[in-house]
């Protein structure tokens, strides 16, 4: 019954919208990983132990978020002027992992799939970034019939300007399109455009 009910809360819906990080899957997963190349690579190039490299930068981002977290890690072992920005931003974009899609949105997205909807994926950040996220999930073949919208080469969540053109290009009424996510900015982007928003807690409290 509880199946039914999470299932139940999109069948009003043509075209169903969702975020990627922490919508689909866990993206301290992600993140976690890049901090762990991060730590290896600042030891390789200047010593010290890349474990506590990795412990620096996850117990900031735990207390702190991920703005200005290299900037902070550069300043607190004094390695501004030896370690190169743009070194950390390509392993944070780059790096290899495998992310495992929370399972209740698996069956959602199946079973979205198998009604014929139209199911995109809206994601602000680094395009570079992202791409590896979508890559790195472990549910490729259901992406190959879903289509990802890279909001930052339009403009980013919460503008509404990539959910317009979603209705736009799909030609429905704005009560047939449905957007799922979990922060402030995606519910944003979803009142701004005005179509319903549903957030992924929702969804993922009806547990069998």
């Amino acid at each position: 019954m509880k199946n039914m009910l999470k299932y139940n809360l999109f069948d009003s819906y043509q075209v169903i919208i969702f975020d990627l990080d922490n919508t689909l899957y866990d993206e301290s997963v992600y993140l976690f990983s890049a901090y762990n190349d991060i730590g290896k690579f600042i030891e390789k190039q200047v010593g010290g132990y890349s474990g506590e490299y990795v412990s620096f930068l996850v117990t900031s981002f735990k207390k702190y978020g991920h703005h200005g977290l290299f900037d902070m890690l550069l300043s607190h072992f004094g390695l501004k002027t030896k370690i190169e920005m743009n070194d950390l931003l390509f392993l944070l974009r780059h790096t290899k992992v495998v992310l495992k899609v929370y399972d209740e949105m698996k069956m959602v997205l199946e079973y979205l799939l198998n009604r014929k909807c139209k199911v995109y994926i809206l994601t602000n950040g680094n395009r570079e970034q992202q791409q590896n996220k979508i890559e790195s999930l472990d549910i490729q073949e259901i992406l190959s019939k879903i289509e990802v919208i890279y909001a930052n080469e339009y403009v980013p969540k919460p503008s509404a300007c990539c959910i317009d053109k979603i209705v736009i290009e799909n030609e429905v009424e704005k009560e047939s399109v449905i957007m799922c996510g979990d922060s402030e900015v995606d519910y944003l982007a979803a009142k701004n455009a005005g179509i319903d928003f549903i957030n992924v807690k929702c969804v993922n409290n009806y547990v069998s």
